[in-house]
């Protein structure tokens, strides 16, 4: 009880300091929301760092909230953290059965829980997959289910950029669900509630408000979005400088404050959006390693590779170049078997995470803008397929 009473201070005191300067400091706007009475999950989309800030401010009482492990070794900033958010830790790359304890405990007591349900945010702009855990998570904790969506925030600050933009973002409810109400709903019209609630699209939203995003190097690092050239269908040849990313194939963009892509040669411009350039590579997953007989599927130099002992310290055990084949991830002289590895998940715009068989935890992290989300693609199409093979036709025929 002490602890809660400490953190709704910490919460009280947080957003009266910050709610003057807001709208100079963000640009974000919201709409107040009701008080909370009882025990609740609240569900939010997830676009940006700060997005727990941002939906914290439509509420006048405090909340825990689910976060990766990686912000527990951040120094000052994981206390600051730990002191307004009381943060439940979920580590990417692994099976969390403990997250999940802990989260159904704090209910139990009467808490209020935030979950981003995607799990990350998103690369090109859509609403991520929301899975039937999260449902069956809300039938489990039995209370008030609560949705919240925040709008404008992927254009203000896409994930694969080094720096935010000037621009509008609003964050509003969506829905309340009592715990009544859930209990005579199955775990598929949970799901399709949370999915439908949270969903946002920042192209279509662009299309209905037109507004801008303008800021410096508008394009910088896109290329950890965007691996693949839709002129020469060559992996990782896109570079950004400026506002302009290019190939050297002879393509050449350009990113607009609205988020637009245009041609700046005169050459018709395939994609006009990240989105549509984004479901175009990932359609192209199976290609991409069926035309690779022998040796890396993808490569990119000076990766290095961190052992990690969760919420606590970490330790660099290799530099080197980093290489995904149909069988092996490889950083320097360090192997891993795909077969070993569970899930190689994203944290921040480019760190791979991930857990061994035999209980190792490890980043892979670079200060290039090199993409971390072609190896995730690469993984999971690998490991779709029979004995982890890329090249199983029946696999490919699947997609």
């Amino acid at each position: 009880m002490k602890h809660r009473i400490r953190q709704q201070v910490a919460w009280t005191f947080l957003l009266s300091v910050v709610r003057p300067f807001l709208w100079l400091i963000t640009g974000y706007t919201y709409k107040r929301a009701k008080t909370i009475q009882g025990p609740a999950i609240l569900m939010c989309n997830h676009n940006m760092d700060i997005d727990i800030g941002l939906m914290g401010l439509s509420y006048r009482q405090a909340m825990r909230v689910v976060a990766s492990e990686h912000i527990f070794r951040l120094g000052i900033l994981s206390s600051l953290v730990r002191l307004f958010f009381a943060p439940i830790v979920r580590m990417k790359g692994k099976t969390e059965i403990r997250t999940v304890r802990e989260i159904l405990n704090s209910i139990k007591k009467g808490g209020r829980v935030c979950i981003f349900p995607e799990g990350n945010r998103s690369f090109n702009g859509l609403t991520g997959e929301i899975t039937r855990a999260s449902a069956s998570l809300v039938k489990m904790a039995k209370c008030q289910l609560i949705t919240y969506r925040i709008e404008g925030g992927y254009l203000k600050h896409p994930r694969w950029a080094r720096k935010g933009r000037h621009g509008r973002i609003f964050g509003h409810e969506v829905g309340r669900y009592s715990a009544a109400e859930l209990a005579n709903m199955s775990t598929e019209e949970v799901l399709a509630i949370i999915r439908r609630d949270l969903n946002e699209d920042a192209y279509a939203r662009q299309r209905e408000t037109a507004y801008q995003y303008t800021g410096k190097n508008l394009a910088e690092s896109i290329e950890m979005a965007l691996y693949l050239c839709p002129r020469c269908k060559k992996i990782s040849t896109i570079r950004s400088r400026g506002d302009m990313l290019f190939c050297s194939c002879g393509l050449a963009m350009r990113y607009t404050p609205s988020g637009i892509i245009e041609s700046a040669n005169g050459e018709k411009a395939r994609f006009s959006t990240v989105t549509e350039w984004d479901q175009w590579q990932q359609n192209m997953t199976p290609k991409l390693t069926e035309r690779v007989k022998s040796g890396p599927i993808t490569e990119d130099a000076e990766i290095s590779l961190f052992e990690v002992d969760p919420c606590k310290k970490e330790e660099l055990i290799e530099t080197g170049r980093l290489s995904m084949n149909s069988k092996e991830l490889v950083c320097g002289s360090v192997m891993f078997p795909l077969q070993d590895i569970s899930d190689l998940a994203i944290v921040g715009p480019n760190t791979l995470v991930f857990e061994t068989k035999s209980g190792g935890y490890f980043e892979l992290r670079s200060k290039s803008a090199y993409s971390a989300l072609k190896y995730r693609r690469i993984f999971l199409h690998c490991k779709s397929t029979a004995k982890g093979e890329c090249g199983v036709l029946q696999s490919v025929a699947q997609q």
